[in-house]
């Protein structure tokens, strides 16, 4: 993470290449009407986003609500929407809002080699924070519970909208997002008995010159190259326009496909072939799943489904040689872990960030439950304890001394991306818990 006016300089360079012609915009706002005033609270706006939601705008004596998309725009249109929000500004129907005067404040979040999908991000905030007012969302909360479209108060506003509460939040803000006008189509992109075949979608509006697609090939020594040039493009229909590539290589059984866009990363990914298992455990199990797509998507899109996240990380766990076990009890963690070595990993599972505080002195106290009933028993064991989370390690609010202090390891969604293609190689579940110990290969993401 990363603030300051380099950062937002960083943003445009990025942004400028990936914004084109054609492109829709998503704005969400809560803004206060006070003292003549128009005054920004909290807002989002992103580029690039699929046109077909809904517009809803609420009006109260105090508040206007906002979602609504806007465009089709030109580049030029895109761009002063840009501008204006990364000054502070953000206008609907002719009627701006803006951030408190005075100096604003950048947060960013640049490409690290540890990720394998990137969007581009910045935060632009006031350090001119509200009084807190408890009488004034007090009044607020009750105009909205009025409104002619209702409300439960501002915090089912800001869930509706996915922006920060301003009654509890007080830092005026502005999130911005650009997504990549072009992108890997990874559930149709196999590599079946030597042939990779490869899908990818575009705006109509992109520059294909900007688009860079580089293959490295996996047992294959030291053959990679650009094959952007070699994308076959149909027509534009409507908004996108489909690319197709097809590359045969017998003896590799797979490829990583790296997507970049105007010199900016958009996307790493490995397309795997399935015909290759290496262990008759993945063998097996990619007989219903061959190339991971559903483990992938309950590991990692999985938002709302507690046990279907807790089930996939049993299997990811077991693919890793792990031998894995759910406890029944809910008083007890999630997961057991053995390893080959007769080793013990207590595993904790959570979809949202706020458990994870709780989470960890829950593991703290279990693995002193466990430690003190294998030693009764006279069987001592080594006994780690794993928190696993299904968002990225930036919105895990732990910080990693508290981590060290309560010796629990970390595993966030960018980790169990990299631990889903280790899977194919075979691997050794000590060797695995030893690097995370070891900190050769951190857990955290």
């Amino acid at each position: 993470m990363n603030t300051g006016t380099d950062h937002l300089a960083y943003f445009q360079s990025a942004s400028t290449a990936w914004t084109t012609d054609g492109a829709f915009a998503e704005i969400r706002l809560i803004g206060r009407v006070s003292a003549g005033r128009n005054e920004l609270l909290k807002a989002s706006l992103q580029v690039g986003v699929n046109p077909q939601v809904p517009t809803v705008i609420v009006r109260t004596d105090d508040l206007l609500i906002v979602k609504r998309i806007l465009g089709p725009l030109t580049l030029a249109q895109t761009m002063k929407l840009l501008a204006d929000a990364e000054s502070g500004n953000v206008s609907i129907d002719g009627e701006s809002f803006s951030l408190p005067e005075g100096p604003l404040s950048y947060y960013s979040k640049v490409p690290s080699d540890d990720e394998w999908s990137y969007t581009l991000n910045l935060t632009c905030r006031s350090d001119n924070r509200a009084p807190q007012d408890s009488l004034m969302w007090l009044a607020m909360n009750a105009q909205l519970r009025c409104a002619e479209i209702p409300f439960d108060g501002i915090a089912d506003v800001s869930i509706f909208l996915a922006l920060p509460n301003p009654s509890t939040s007080t830092e005026p803000q502005i999130n911005i997002f650009v997504h990549a006008p072009a992108e890997l189509a990874n559930s149709e992109s196999t590599f079946v008995d030597g042939k990779l075949n490869l899908k990818f979608n575009a705006f109509a509006g992109l520059d294909l010159q900007k688009l860079s697609v580089a293959l490295r090939w996996s047992q294959v020594e030291f053959e990679r190259h650009q094959v952007a040039s070699a994308i076959t493009w149909s027509p534009p229909a409507g908004m996108l326009r489909e690319g197709h590539l097809t590359e045969l290589r017998e003896n590799a059984d797979g490829a990583l496909v790296m997507l970049s866009v105007g010199g900016h990363p958009v996307r790493r990914h490995w397309v795997v072939g399935s015909h290759r298992a290496r262990t008759v455990r993945s063998g097996t199990l990619q007989a219903f799943d061959a190339g991971w797509e559903r483990l992938r998507d309950s590991l990692l899109n999985n938002s709302k489904d507690a046990k279907g996240f807790e089930r996939a990380v049993s299997t990811l766990a077991f693919l890793l040689g792990f031998q894995a076990v759910p406890y029944t009890d809910s008083d007890a963690p999630d997961l057991a872990l053995f390893t080959e070595a007769g080793r013990v990993v207590l595993v904790e599972c959570t979809l949202k960030t706020s458990d994870a505080q709780s989470k960890l002195g829950k593991l703290a106290n279990r693995r002193g439950a466990v430690v003190s009933h294998l030693s009764r028993l006279g069987t001592p064991a080594s006994v780690s304890c794993l928190l696993v989370c299904q968002c990225t390690r930036e919105q895990v609010l732990i910080e990693d001394s508290e981590l060290k202090k309560a010796s629990v390891l970390l595993v966030t969604q960018e980790k169990l991306s990299e631990l889903l293609l280790r899977t194919r190689f075979n691997p050794n579940a000590d060797a695995v818990l030893d690097e995370s110990l070891d900190g050769g290969a951190p857990m955290t993401g």
